[in-house]
């Protein structure tokens, strides 16, 4: 049997989806049915972890005695550590943490037999080449091989391409637990271009702490205790966080919401009626915000909603009943619901994992000659697996150094390089071009005449790529 797996690597949530022979989906959820929570906890004094939907549920009770971490993906490509229990955690360890946590999520939905040794990891727009080397060393101590990374925006559209094909230019509005990201793409014919990114951190947690507050208010209002919400003990805390949060997807169905706990500090039992205009006034200012966010990123390329060609959703916040009406009533755009939307990433990576498409060079990268011209080394529309290559210059003046200026078509320059030389006038030297596994283009320039100690390297770490989807045209 064959298996191929597709990782969403979340801030807030992360999914993993499996197939079975190109055939058989298997969606791993968590223990309540859902993608699991990219939470790590670390106790101070035992060192002992609790990731995923334990941690999240625990994780106001437990904030005394742990080190919380909810947002690792931010930390990783830098140098920040912290000691806890004795042992020095950096980002890569503890965001290994929720790798272990999915691999062992697979394993226990499907039998220890089943190996998960290598994924497509879906990652933000832009996502460097240092917290992408982080990633893969994160996956790596989780014994997870990174066969390729692709950009979520990408992966979305992958996955539902057959309802967005006949559109040239595409909005991805990715609405999770702990940010919105949107991108623009163009699509010509399966090639995608990201055109432009926005983002907000702003997502489902926010409106989760923010129904609570209000339900604590109401409570507080009717029998007056003098407790603010942050003033509650912290597991009662996420009690009211974890009901509050199964309450706001109950509207999708029900005008009326019951908020119940057992028990709720010195409130007691507690039972509290939301109705949905309540909740609907309530999360009008986050739903602005996220309309404001796609507002600016397409005015960023000179769009606006109206001759933009459609809107993809996915992410779990899109799902939100007051969201969902103002697009309808306000957006005058084709718009795709995927099913499941909080697994879409996720599952265009997986099936990327089986049929693997290809990243492009946008722009050509080079040097200028003595003549002003522009010489292309790294070609534009060259996929990146092709891209290896040997240039070789020859100086044009007796010098001890020849001078490389690296720019890309445009003549914007990217890079100064001085190469050591004995100045020997046509004396020759070489650029080799190489690329590796997370994108980076790396330049060794050394003269015919000098030792390998002589060379000067640069890395481009940020070239402008496109994707070539693997569909059917």
């Amino acid at each position: 049997m064959k298996h191929a797996f597709g990782i969403d690597f979340g801030t807030t949530n992360s999914a993993c989806i499996g197939i079975l022979d190109d055939r058989k989906i298997t969606k791993y959820t968590d223990s309540e049915d859902e993608p699991f929570p990219s939470i790590v906890m670390i106790d101070k004094i035992t060192g002992e972890v609790i990731c995923g939907r334990d941690a999240w549920n625990q994780r106001q009770e437990l904030s005394e005695s742990c080190e919380i971490f909810t947002s690792i993906k931010s930390h990783l490509g830098t140098n920040k550590s912290w000691k806890i229990a004795g042992i020095t955690w950096t980002p890569e360890m503890i965001a290994s943490q929720i790798f272990l946590g999915l691999k062992n999520q697979v394993m226990a939905n499907t039998g220890k037999h089943l190996k998960f040794e290598s994924a497509v990891v879906a990652v933000p727009v832009g996502f460097s080449s240092k917290k992408r080397k982080s990633l893969r060393e994160a996956a790596r101590l989780a014994g997870i091989d990174i066969e390729s990374m692709i950009s979520e925006s990408t992966a979305a559209a992958f996955h539902s391409y057959e309802k967005i094909r006949s559109f040239s230019q595409i909005a991805v509005f990715d609405w999770g637990g702990g940010t919105l990201d949107i991108s623009i793409l163009e699509n010509d014919k399966g090639t995608i271009k990201e055109l432009a990114i926005g983002n907000e951190f702003l997502g489902g947690d926010d409106i989760d702490l923010k129904f609570s507050k209000y339900v604590h208010l109401k409570l507080e209002k009717e029998d007056p205790k003098n407790i603010s919400f942050e003033d509650m003990p912290a597991k009662y805390r996420d009690w009211m966080i974890t009901r509050c949060e199964a309450a706001k997807k109950e509207f999708s169905y029900k005008d009326v919401v019951n908020i119940r706990l057992n028990k709720y500090g010195e409130y007691g039992t507690i039972s509290v009626n939301i109705n949905y205009q309540e909740f609907n006034r309530l999360i009008q200012p986050e739903i602005s915000r996220a309309l404001e966010c796609l507002d600016s990123t397409l005015r960023k390329i000179h769009l606006n909603i109206e001759n933009l060609g459609c809107v993809l959703l996915v992410g779990g916040s899109v799902k939100l009943r007051p969201f969902i009406e103002k697009i309808e009533a306000d957006w005058n755009c084709y718009k795709v619901y995927p099913e499941e939307s909080d697994w879409s990433v996720s599952y265009g990576a997986a099936q990327l994992s089986i049929q693997e498409g290809q990243y492009i060079l946008a722009d050509s990268i080079g040097v200028i000659l003595s003549n002003g011209n522009f010489y292309p080394i790294a070609k534009g529309g060259t996929p990146l697996n092709r891209l290896e290559t040997t240039a070789s210059f020859a100086i044009v003046e007796d010098t001890d150094t020849a001078h490389f200026i690296f720019t890309d078509s445009h003549e914007n320059v990217l890079e100064y390089v001085h190469v050591p030389t004995f100045g020997f006038f046509q004396e020759q030297v070489d650029v080799k071009l190489t690329v590796d596994q997370n994108q980076v283009l790396r330049f060794v320039a050394r003269s015919r005449k000098r030792s390998d100690k002589y060379e000067v390297e640069w890395h481009y770490t940020s070239p402008k790529l496109i994707y070539q989807l693997p569909v059917k045209i």
